[in-house]
């Protein structure tokens, strides 16, 4: 006698929360995969299905299936900054308690020759 076949994890999936899961899963993987390429750093995509039974007379009859789907997705490396606070709350980008250099730009193209008289 021949086994029943099971339906293939595959196509359970596309009939999950009326078809919107295949194409959100989708839609997720080709983001992960775009946001791998530019930053060359790994990311990951979970799928945790709960499932909860729904019991008429001590049989259960239905099973509920609610799909959860999270990404981790590589992220750009940010630069810090050094900023000064004052006590009033605020951020300031120079030491206010540091005595500021009246500083010029210099020219440095030579100048004309001094012609001689």
């Amino acid at each position: 006698m021949d086994q029943p076949t099971n339906t293939p994890f595959s196509q359970q999936i596309s009939h999950l929360s009326k078809g919107t899961l295949d194409a959100e899963l989708t839609a997720t993987l080709t983001d992960l995969v775009k946001a791998i390429n530019d930053h060359g750093k790994k990311g990951s995509i979970t799928l945790t299905l709960n499932l909860k039974p729904e019991v008429q007379n001590g049989e259960v009859k239905m099973i509920s299936i609610k799909p959860d789907v999270k990404v981790s997705s590589p992220q750009p490396q940010r630069l810090s900054s050094i900023m000064f606070p004052t006590y009033d709350g605020d951020l300031l980008r120079n030491d206010p308690d540091q005595a500021q250099l009246d500083l010029k730009t210099v020219d440095t193209q030579p100048k004309e020759e001094a012609k001689e008289l």
